[in-house]
């Protein structure tokens, strides 16, 4: 027999890895780039019983679903690639501009949004912070649980109008949502299943919304903005990580990872994909994986001192690499893009695909990590 033709023969009868489950999660496509588009269409035509897509917030620029024309064709361009023969499950989270940047009518185009997107594929429904929970079968031995939440309404100031669950007052609906997160990672944990968390505004970043912005402080110094609760004395918006109130949401969150899933559970794994920073960026702590995946439509910079700002809590930097990002550098973030984790029986793979200038789509990262 030919060399070649034993090797191949080989390959079979010992049976090469088999892709099980991919979960595609792709953030800020209220604006969606067509050639990203028509990329992942082709890439969710096959097997598409096997995938999984998560839209992770922003899905209608800027000013949230208006249920007019415009609004229409922005949501079914993600409504489009999870529908009809689309045969896995997909889900629309909210973002900051789904709710207007908590502008009085983002209430009510969130639950427009809601509607037109259907119970089956908008989470969590009726404005309220979730979390929805959807176990994600791999194999006959091993799921995923899939925790969805709308980190917006977490990080809305009190003047705005949010959905409760029961008529239950605000804090009262704050507090349940905490507890409730914290039972999913504990089920997960007796379970020994992996954790996708999946949100809209991510923990760390490279970019704009990962430093504060001083230049900004005069301005809102010497204007009663701040006093509303969207600002702080910062310059800072509250979709900024610095913000007293996100660094509250981030707290928790992280604790609650660590108090209800890795402590009954050391061995296991969490995913926090979100968006909300239009670059792609892949930290690392210890079993945390962070994920933001936020340019199906826009590009922002990558800025090294912003980077360093969360390196020195531990975290590593995966992507951009340092030959991408130099130290002290700001580069321009490429073109749009998104990422997918492929599950194998004992592996799984984070990948990062981005669009070239050539208008093609290729993968330019990927981190095999073994369960």
């Amino acid at each position: 027999m030919k060399p070649f033709l034993f090797i191949l023969v080989l390959l079979i009868s010992h049976g090469l890895p088999a892709q099980l489950r991919t979960v595609y999660l792709i953030g800020d496509g209220g604006k969606f780039d067509p050639v990203l588009h028509t990329h992942l269409k082709g890439e969710l035509s096959s097997e598409s019983e096997l995938k999984t897509v998560v839209f992770l917030g922003d899905n209608v620029y800027s000013s949230g679903y208006k249920s007019d024309k415009k609004s229409d064709i922005k949501l079914n361009q993600q409504l489009d690639l999870i529908s009809g023969d689309f045969q896995g499950r997909g889900f629309l989270i909210p973002g900051n501009h789904d709710w207007t940047n908590s502008r009085w009518l983002g209430y009510k185009r969130i639950i427009n949004q809601g509607e037109k997107a259907g119970k089956d594929h908008f989470a969590p429904l009726a404005a309220t912070p979730g979390p929805v929970a959807e176990d994600i079968q791999v194999s006959s031995s091993k799921r995923i649980k899939l925790i969805m939440i709308d980190s917006q309404w977490l990080l809305q100031s009190k003047t705005s109008k949010v959905g409760t669950t029961n008529g239950v007052d605000r804090d009262e609906e704050a507090a349940k949502f905490w507890y409730d997160l914290s039972q999913h990672l504990s089920q997960a944990a007796r379970n020994r299943q992996m954790v996708i968390l999946a949100a809209h505004h991510p923990l760390q970043s490279t970019g704009g919304h990962g430093r504060k912005k001083w230049y900004r402080y005069p301005m809102y110094l010497l204007t009663p903005l701040y006093l509303f609760g969207g600002y702080s004395v910062y310059g800072l918006t509250s979709q900024d990580i610095p913000h007293p109130r996100y660094l509250d949401f981030k707290k928790k969150l992280q604790a609650s990872i660590r108090d209800y899933y890795l402590a009954d559970h050391p061995h296991g794994a969490v995913i926090y994909a979100a968006g909300h920073q239009h670059n792609l960026q892949y930290w690392q702590e210890g079993n945390i994986h962070y994920l933001v995946s936020g340019s199906a439509s826009k590009q922002d910079a990558h800025m090294d001192k912003v980077a360093n700002r969360y390196r020195s809590e531990q975290v590593q930097l995966l992507y951009p690499t340092n030959e991408i990002l130099p130290a002290g550098g700001k580069i321009k973030h490429p073109l749009q893009g998104y990422m997918k984790v492929e599950f194998y029986e004992t592996e799984y793979q984070i990948k990062i695909l981005q669009k070239t200038p050539e208008n093609n789509v290729i993968q330019v990262f990927e981190n095999t990590i073994v369960y």
